[in-house]
C-alpha cells in the first residue's frame, strides 16, 4: 500500500513539474543592447492582436529585457522614442537577442529563430525601399518561404497597410501563406478581412446592420453617419503618429465643414485614459469608439480596417473611397464637400 501511495504521489510530483515546464515554455524572451541610449522605454505589441495591450519595455544603461506568454508565434512590433518601429518574431519557449543602435534601428539584428535571422536579411532593404518594391519583397519571400511568418507580416505591413493598397496581390498572397499554414489563425483573419473590404470597397453601400457604443457610453447613430453629406470613419491611437496627424488634418476640415461632414473614430489604443486624454486635448467632439481590443475590435473587423491609420470616405452612404493616405483623404473629403 506504501508503494502504491509512493508510486502515486511520485507521479502527481512528475505531473506537476512537466505541466510548470510546459508553462513555462510559453514564455517567449527578448533580451539586448542599444547603443546611444541608456535609459527609456519602448513600447511593444502584437500584430495579430492576441498579447491584449500595449506593453512597455524599459531601457536600462543600454539594455533591454521583456518577456511574454504567449501560445502561439506572434509577431512583436517595437516602438521606438521617435515612433519608428521594427519587428521581432516571436515563439513560445523562444529567447531572442536583439543588438541595435538607437541612431541607426533599421540596421538592428534580432538573433535566436529562423524568421529573425530572415528579416535580419531583408530589415535595410525594406525600410530604403519604396512602397511598390516592398510590395515585390513580399512576393518574393511568400514564394521562397511560404511557411515563415516573416511573408505574413510583409503581406499585412506592406501590400495591405501600404499609401496604395493593393487587395488582389494581398488576396494571391495570403492563398499561398494559408496553403502552407492552414491552421494560422492571424492569416484566417487576413482572408476575412479582405472580403470584408471586398463589401466594403467604392461604389458599395456602407452597411446598414453595424451597432456599437462611443466611449462616452452613447449608442453610435449610424443612420445619421449614413444619410451625412459627407463621412469619414477613421482609425487612430495616441501611440501612433501617422494616424494622430491624419486625425488632426480632417479634424480641422470638420470644424470648417459647419456639419455637413460627419466623423466617427475607432481608436486602437488599449488604454481608457490615453484614449480620453487625446480626446480632450484634440477637442474631438463626435463619437469616439474604443473597446481596448486593438485590431480584435468587431467593428475593425466587419469594416476590413486593417491598417493604422485606416479611413472609409463615403457619400450619403455611398463609399467612394477607403485607406487613403491623409493628403488624398483632405483632398478627396474637401472636393466632396465642395460638391466637384
Amino acid at each position: 500500500m506504501r508503494k502504491l501511495f509512493t508510486a502515486a504521489a511520485f507521479a502527481a510530483f512528475v505531473a506537476v513539474v512537466l505541466s510548470s515546464c510546459s508553462q513555462e515554455g510559453k514564455y517567449f524572451k527578448m533580451e539586448g543592447r542599444f547603443r546611444h541610449i541608456n535609459q527609456g522605454e519602448f513600447w511593444v505589441y502584437s500584430l495579430e492582436g492576441n498579447t491584449g495591450r500595449l506593453d512597455t519595455i524599459r531601457v536600462r544603461d543600454g539594455r533591454i529585457a521583456y518577456e511574454k506568454r504567449i501560445n502561439t508565434p506572434t509577431t512583436f512590433i517595437i516602438i521606438f522614442p521617435n515612433y519608428s518601429e521594427q519587428v521581432v518574431f516571436g515563439e513560445p519557449g523562444k529567447t531572442v537577442n536583439i543588438k541595435g543602435d538607437a541612431s541607426h534601428l533599421k540596421e538592428m539584428e534580432v538573433k535566436g529563430t529562423r524568421d529573425n535571422e530572415l528579416m535580419n536579411k531583408l530589415r535595410v532593404r525594406v525600410a530604403d525601399a519604396t512602397p511598390d518594391e516592398r510590395k515585390q519583397m513580399a512576393e518574393q519571400v511568400v514564394a521562397d518561404n511560404p511557411k515563415s511568418r516573416v511573408g505574413t507580416f510583409l503581406v499585412a505591413r506592406h501590400v495591405l497597410q501600404s499609401p496604395t493598397p493593393d487587395y488582389p496581390l494581398a488576396a494571391r498572397l495570403i492563398a499561398k501563406l494559408l496553403e502552407a499554414q492552414p491552421r494560422d489563425g492571424f492569416l484566417v483573419r487576413l482572408d476575412r478581412q479582405l472580403k470584408r473590404i471586398a463589401e466594403t470597397s467604392s461604389g458599395t453601400l456602407f452597411p446598414d446592420n453595424l451597432k456599437a457604443t462611443a466611449i462616452d457610453s452613447t449608442d453610435v447613430d449610424f443612420v445619421k453617419l449614413r444619410n451625412a453629406d459627407v463621412a469619414v470613419v477613421n482609425t487612430w491611437a495616441s501611440w501612433n503618429v501617422q494616424s494622430m496627424k491624419q486625425q488632426r488634418m480632417i479634424a480641422n476640415v470638420a470644424r470648417s465643414s459647419r456639419g455637413r461632414l460627419a466623423m466617427l473614430s475607432i481608436a486602437l489604443d488599449n488604454d481608457r485614459a490615453e484614449v480620453e486624454n487625446s480626446i480632450k486635448h484634440d477637442t474631438i467632439t463626435w463619437p469616439v469608439i474604443f473597446d481596448g481590443r486593438m485590431f480584435e475590435s468587431p467593428l475593425v473587423d466587419s469594416l476590413g480596417l486593417t491598417a493604422m491609420p485606416d479611413n472609409i470616405v463615403m457619400k450619403k452612404g455611398k463609399i467612394v473611397g477607403r485607406s487613403m493616405p491623409t493628403d488624398q483623404l483632405v483632398e478627396e473629403v474637401n472636393k466632396l464637400l465642395s460638391g466637384k
